[in-house]
């Protein structure tokens, strides 16, 4: 799986040809025309089925033209379409609002967190003017507007709040719409039978922003109750199952331990994460913004009731091999372990990644790993263990 933190979209093959307009600089508006004149202006009236009078006005900044014509433009023109780049603005038919983008967008985390909380807790409007977006949380709030200010997409903002402290924002912009609903496959209107893209999974990092984004929005956390089968857990809910499937394979494929669970009588579906280690490597892996949830999320693990004599047998191990002990036979001996219990530490250290193992010695009766500390296992000896 790829760690790449970008991908590149060119949204001009993705936004609708007709009803999608494009203008550009005046410096770049004069030479894109200067080079199309360059061919018999009658001619290419003709052949593009436009008046001699719009044709005119083109170049000139008076009319903006559809991406079908554009398209049509530059294929008799000697320009590459990375020469745009920075330099359109977009905006549909029946609009006056104009938004500089493209024509190839870097899709990265930033993008990918945003379009996960529109799945959660947003909304595409059926009539692909809006983005809605609604959470309790004002800091989730500012975090979605400031995705649209740090890149300076000029984009009509409506916030308001209700008597229940829940906040409702609407970024109007029909063109960004569209963009989340091509690119990240989230519906105009109702919500269901969801897919996450492709590219999510072969690239970590958007997964882990996915996940980000689905825990933000759609996540809870809960100390339990002895009566559950998972007293301490996180959970992620949804009515859609495709997409809550799509989720648990994005976690499977992080690593992070989930179990899949749905309610017949209200058609909930849950992807549940309990026991201390998993919910320690979430809490690392993934870095959740929603503040609440954090804070609970720790104070549930602060609740765990830690082993000292577990900690102390994991140092000691670690220890022993420090000093040359590398045979499980040998750390035995020297830390006074049994065997099957030494077994036990062993796995749990390179789980937690701190030990690997060298090598297998084969022998006529069978053979034994060799371990060594990794450089977190190194640095991990002047710590205390006794919080795994």
């Amino acid at each position: 799986m790829q760690d790449e933190k970008k991908f590149l979209v060119n949204i001009l093959d993705i936004l609708p040809q007709e009803t999608v307009y494009i203008s550009f600089d005046d410096d770049l508006r004069y030479r894109f025309f200067d080079d199309l004149k360059k061919t018999n202006w009658t001619c290419l009236a003709r052949e593009f089925k436009v008046s001699r009078k719009n044709l005119n006005r083109y170049p000139l900044g008076r009319r903006s033209f559809s991406l079908a014509l554009f398209h049509k433009f530059l294929s008799k023109s000697n320009f590459d379409l990375s020469e745009f780049q920075g330099k359109a603005k977009l905006k549909m038919k029946r609009t006056n609002h104009y938004i500089r983008l493209g024509p190839f967008v870097e899709i990265d985390e930033d993008w990918v967190y945003l379009a996960e909380l529109i799945r959660g807790d947003g909304h595409l409007a059926k009539t692909t003017w809006t983005i809605d977006f609604v959470n309790k949380e004002k800091k989730l709030i500012d975090a979605f507007r400031k995705f649209f200010v740090k890149r300076a997409l000029d984009c009509n903002f409506y916030l308001s709040e209700n008597e229940k402290g829940i906040f409702h924002l609407v970024c109007r912009s029909a063109i960004l719409a569209t963009l989340f609903s091509k690119i990240f496959l989230i519906p105009f209107g109702k919500k269901q039978n969801m897919q996450l893209p492709l590219f999510y999974f072969s690239n970590k990092t958007f997964l882990v922003s996915a996940i980000r984004g689905f825990f933000d929005s759609e996540g809870s956390v809960s100390n339990g109750s002895k009566q559950s089968d998972y007293p301490k857990r996180i959970s992620m809910c949804m009515y859609d199952k495709s997409c809550v499937q799509n989720y648990k394979k994005a976690l499977d494929k992080l690593g992070l331990y989930s179990c899949f669970f749905s309610e017949k009588d209200n058609k909930k579906y849950s992807l549940i994460i309990g026991r201390r280690y998993h919910l320690i490597k979430f809490l690392k892996l993934i870095k959740p913004l929603h503040p609440i949830r954090v804070k609970k999320l720790k104070e549930v693990l602060k609740s765990y009731k830690s082993s000292r004599f577990q900690g102390t047998n994991l140092t000691r191990v670690l220890q022993s091999i420090s000093k040359g002990n590398n045979r499980r036979s040998q750390i035995s001996q020297n830390t006074g372990l049994s065997l099957p219990n030494l077994s036990f530490y062993l796995t749990k250290l390179q789980k937690l990644r701190l030990i690997y193992i060298i090598k297998k010695i084969y022998t006529n009766k069978g053979g034994y790993f060799l371990y060594d500390l990794t450089k977190e296992g190194a640095a991990s000896l002047k710590k205390d263990l006794n919080w795994i």
